[in-house]
């Protein structure tokens, strides 16, 4: 438990490292896409795949994060009419089963959609259309870890005997 814990927060800080840096390539190859088109009249030709490659990696790297820090939007009616310990623990673990087989099934077949897509290449940059798709199953692998972390919590707190 407490080695998932730690392996759950270093995933945590290198996705915050990672999405930072996709961010800031994102918003440079924007800036320059807008200055070598408007400025100097000669249009990057790669920049609009860049941009999009590095977004759909930010969406899936800094979800993880997100999600970590609880800080995905979230319908909580339903946790909020709960009464008792132990209910709203049950509550919490259905969650938590839910999303994990939710993320094993994209790891799954995200990674499915790697390997079916190494062999086709992007047109402006011409890397393998593999690299752009990775982002979904590391992205969901990365959720899983830290859904992990909650069901091991969730259970610790089921099997404590009540106060």
């Amino acid at each position: 438990m407490v080695s998932l814990e730690r392996l759950s927060a270093a995933l945590e800080r290198l996705s915050e490292k990672l999405g930072m840096v996709l961010v800031g390539l994102f918003t440079l190859v924007v800036l320059a896409a807008v200055a070598f088109r408007y400025v100097l009249v000669m249009p990057l030709t790669w920049s609009e795949e860049v941009a999009r490659f590095a977004m759909v990696w930010v969406a899936f790297i800094a979800g993880s994060v997100a999600l970590k820090r609880g800080e995905h939007v979230n319908v909580d009616v339903l946790l909020l009419a709960i009464r008792g310990a132990r209910a709203l623990g049950a509550v919490k673990l259905c969650v938590h089963l839910c999303m994990g087989w939710l993320l094993v099934i994209l790891v799954w077949h995200g990674s499915r959609l790697v390997v079916a897509s190494l062999a086709t290449t992007t047109p402006a940059l011409g890397i393998a259309l593999a690299w752009p798709y990775l982002g979904l199953p590391l992205g969901s692998l990365l959720m899983l870890v830290h859904v992990g972390t909650f069901l091991c919590r969730d259970i610790r707190q089921l099997t404590r005997p009540p106060k």
